[in-house]
């Protein structure tokens, strides 16, 4: 491959566990996850922490898991694709407050 060559790179530990996920349930290798599996899990809190400029996880989406699980708080990390690397302080700040008001329950 040449040097701008589209290389892809994936975590092989977890492409196997999605694999395996999928093959036990008789899923397509392409899936998408119904946000019909949040169902019993909609009155947890829940915290979504988003890069805003995620080419994988699109703000309608995001607004339709907040219709499913009305307790979810969805923050966007400015400048940063689909996974913030949680050290940004906005990130940093939503997970502080997430686990604090856990703490008052």
């Amino acid at each position: 491959a040449g040097e701008d060559a589209y290389v892809e790179r994936n975590d092989a530990q977890l492409a196997a566990a999605i694999a395996a996920f999928r093959e036990r349930l008789g899923l397509p290798e392409r899936f998408i996850l119904h946000l019909g599996t949040l169902e019993p899990r909609k009155n947890l809190p829940l915290l979504l922490l988003r890069g805003a400029i995620s080419d994988l996880l699109a703000m309608s989406c995001v607004e339709r898991m907040q219709a499913v699980s009305p307790k979810m708080q969805a923050v966007n990390v400015p400048d940063r694709g689909h996974a913030p690397m949680l050290d940004e302080p906005v990130a940093v700040a939503a997970i502080d407050e997430f686990l604090a008001a856990i703490d008052e329950r």
